[in-house]
């Protein structure tokens, strides 16, 4: 029994959320520090690349395994016990606190799952919702042909044929550019692969499960007692190493069976599903969706509908210092200048939920800005700098001044560079030079 990780996030929080109504792949949510209170304390999650990326959506957000997000979407079904999901996927080991536990959305079990169980759930999505339980014996029959034993199956509806479909499509960009395009890239033949990675906490287990039409293969990678993996071993991360082992399995069950293994069919789209534009639904630019790597239209239940308010946006143009940006002055040279669109306050509080870091929304998000601070000149000319020399090269420290935007380098007196405060600060000369 392990913790399954990210592969959680698909069977917890994405298609339990499309169930009920609260979101679809084009929903859009806040990548961004949540403070949320547990258990006494303030849990922040984290993302496992220690960063954010500010305005995502559903499908960017499975796609590249947004622990934040997650935690986010998983807050607003958690009172719909979606846990009850699970069970009917057959995880047995399953306790009372799981039910409760926020980190569940990230994989955090109180005792774990095995490594058959997380495979026959993830069939379950690929098999248009409808879980049926794994087994080994087909049937028994006597030499002479005699039935002994027959296995009979009893499919559980789970999910409806939608909810299924759209996971499923979510999770093909997993695989075609997302946190497994390893495993793709690694198979010997083509198919409608869709699928998750997944990392328990201190990297004490590595999953990948993916499906087409006709199978799903699941590996886990890790020790009999638990430890840390190797981020590295032989050049290959740990997450790589877990993708090969589960493309050469498939690649040995292609060459015994290709028919089967690649089927030449791809998961079909059931009706009931439409096509929308994230613009119309958000009164959001396709411009400002684009900058983000969102997708101008996206996938919807035919049903559903869009609780958030709209963006109340405008054109603006700020100037960055360190991870914040300020609204540009009349008088800020247009050299320095950067340009963005501003997005209600509220707007973005709604699609972070009351835990999102006031302060975060309340700065950048990337080439996106709220509220409408200004940097406040102190009104002196700049202290002087010390710079330093190497070869051809000439580089200093970010001015000690708060109010100081960019630098400009002249040669004779003629300007040569001009250099923004959140880039490199250096400059290197010309050959002759």
């Amino acid at each position: 029994l392990r913790s399954n990780g990210s592969t959680m996030k698909p069977l917890l929080v994405y298609a339990p959320g499309i169930e009920l109504g609260t979101l679809a792949p084009g929903t859009l949510v806040i990548d961004g520090p949540y403070a949320i209170p547990a258990g006494g304390k303030i849990w922040q999650p984290k993302n496992s690349s220690g960063t954010f990326t500010g305005l995502s959506s559903a499908r960017k957000a499975l796609k590249d395994s947004q622990n934040t997000s997650a935690v986010k979407f998983y807050l607003d079904i958690i009172h719909n016990k979606p846990v009850q999901y699970l069970e009917k996927m057959g995880f047995t080991s399953l306790t009372e606190a799981d039910y409760s536990n926020l980190s569940m959305a990230l994989g955090a079990l109180n005792k774990g799952v095995t490594v058959e169980e997380n495979v026959n759930a993830y069939a379950t999505l690929a098999n248009n919702g409808q879980f049926v339980d794994a087994y080994i014996i087909e049937k028994i029959t006597t030499k002479k042909g005699k039935l002994i034993y027959e296995h009979k199956s009893t499919p559980v509806n789970v999910f409806s044929p939608q909810t299924a479909y759209l996971t499923i499509d979510m999770m093909r960009d997993v695989l075609s550019n997302g946190t497994a395009r390893t495993a793709k890239s690694r198979l010997k033949f083509s198919s409608d692969f869709a699928g998750k990675t997944g990392t328990s906490q201190d990297t004490k287990d590595s999953w990948f499960v993916a499906s087409n039409p006709n199978i799903t293969l699941g590996v886990w990678t890790g020790y009999d007692t638990p430890k840390t993996l190797n981020y590295s071993y032989n050049g290959l991360r740990y997450s790589q190493r877990t993708q090969y082992l589960w493309a050469d399995l498939m690649n040995a069950a292609y060459n015994v069976n290709q028919t089967f293994i690649k089927s030449n069919t791809t998961f079909k789209q059931p009706n009931g599903i439409v096509s929308r534009s994230i613009e119309s639904l958000y009164g959001i630019s396709n411009s400002l969706l684009s900058q983000a790597n969102i997708r101008g239209f996206d996938l919807y239940p035919s049903n559903y509908v869009q609780k958030q308010i709209k963006a109340t946006t405008s054109s603006a143009s700020f100037v960055s210092l360190g991870n914040k940006k300020y609204l540009a002055l009349h008088s800020t040279p247009k050299e320095f200048v950067e340009h963005g669109t501003i997005l209600s306050k509220d707007f973005l509080q709604t699609l972070g939920g009351k835990y999102l870091s006031s302060s975060y929304v309340s700065s950048a998000l990337g080439g996106i800005r709220t509220g409408a601070n200004q940097l406040k000149d102190n009104g002196r000319a700049p202290l002087a700098m010390t710079l330093s020399m190497h070869d051809k090269t000439i580089s200093w420290n970010r001015h000690s001044d708060a109010d100081v935007i960019g630098y400009r380098v002249y040669k004779n007196n003629q300007k040569v560079a001009t250099i923004k405060a959140g880039q490199t600060l250096s400059y290197t000369g010309s050959p002759g030079d």
